[in-house]
Formats: C-alpha cells, sequence, structure tokens
C-alpha cells in the first residue's frame, strides 16, 4: 500500500540573485582610467633603455603592464624585435605613452 511518493515541497525560498559587482562599488579614478587604456597601443620607457610598444592587455596585483603584439627597441640595436607578449615590471617603468593617435598621443602621470 505504499506508493512512490514525490518528495515534500522545498521551504527554502530560492536563492536570491548574485548582487551586481558593478552597482555597488564606488568609482575609482585610476581603475577608470586603466580601462580606458585598454586594447590602446601604449609606448613604455623602461630605466635599462628598453622602449616596448604594444597593445596594453592588463596589470597585475604587482603593477607590472602585461603587453601584446609587442615590439622591443634598444639603445644596443637600432631596428626592433617582434616579442608578442611582454610583462614589464613596473620598477623598470621610466615614461608611459599613448602611441599612434596624433589626438590622443602624450605621455600618461605615471606616479
Amino acid at each position: 500500500m505504499s506508493s512512490a511518493s514525490s518528495p515534500p515541497p522545498s521551504s527554502q525560498s530560492p536563492s536570491p540573485s548574485p548582487p551586481l559587482l558593478h552597482a555597488s562599488r564606488p568609482r575609482r579614478p585610476a581603475v577608470e582610467a586603466l580601462k580606458d587604456l585598454l586594447n590602446r597601443t601604449l609606448r613604455i620607457a623602461c630605466s635599462d633603455g628598453r622602449v616596448f610598444v604594444g597593445t596594453f592587455v592588463c596589470v597585475d596585483k604587482q603593477l607590472h603592464i602585461i603587453l601584446a603584439n609587442t615590439d622591443e627597441y634598444s639603445m644596443s640595436k637600432p631596428e626592433g624585435r617582434y616579442v608578442t607578449m611582454v610583462m614589464v615590471p613596473w620598477r623598470l617603468v621610466v615614461t608611459i605613452s599613448v602611441y599612434g593617435d596624433s589626438d590622443d598621443e602624450g605621455k600618461l602621470d605615471v606616479l
């Protein structure tokens, strides 16, 4: 006389959707400035004499700058070389500038 019974209805309400990450956080100017630079071509001069020209992809927690499709130039060699993706340690950065667009080209405030 036992019949197959369905499980009792759940007394728990459905879980609320996760909060939107963007709505609750205050706007930070430095983060917004970095977002504006995503996929832009940057020219980074380093203290060791090298210059990197590549597409800005991201920064990591230690502020190392990651560039894709990068060319490296140095004082010892007049021609550049293609190095694909490169990580530039923040401690080596002397200047950063937007490369290419004449109206956008200029040095960025790195400090």
